[in-house]
């Protein structure tokens, strides 16, 4: 069972790391690059919290923002981007519910895939 779980949360994280967005990074008044973007996919990891349990986590402090959205003040000026922010509502980007949906398609055949390599041992 524990090698079920491992493998769909590899999956999961594969999926998330996907489906996950890629910034630009931030610039400085001259529109040089300061940072590179990608910290957000970066960030995603799978930890294991008990025997066949798996958590598929990401610390990076804005990274539910991007999943759920978030509100946002028009007019304002942010130097990071360089520009006036000019929507209310940023949308969520979904991109951990949209990768358990797909990985909740994938389990049959991650199942298929560990009974071929176990001989159909649990």
């Amino acid at each position: 069972m524990d090698a079920l779980a491992r493998a769909v949360a590899a999956k999961l994280l594969a999926n998330v790391v996907n489906l996950t967005p890629v910034g630009l990074g931030t610039f400085d008044e001259n529109g040089r690059r300061v940072t590179q973007g990608g910290t957000l996919r970066r960030g995603w990891s799978v930890e294991k919290i008990s025997s066949g349990r798996y958590s598929v986590i990401n610390p990076v402090p804005y990274a539910l923002y991007v999943e759920e959205g978030h509100r946002q003040t028009p007019g304002r000026y942010v130097p990071a981007i360089g520009r006036q922010l000019k929507t209310s509502w940023v949308p969520g980007k979904h991109m951990l519910n949209d990768a358990i949906a797909q990985t909740k398609k994938e389990v049959p055949q991650i199942c298929r895939e560990l009974s071929i390599f176990t001989g159909g041992r649990r």
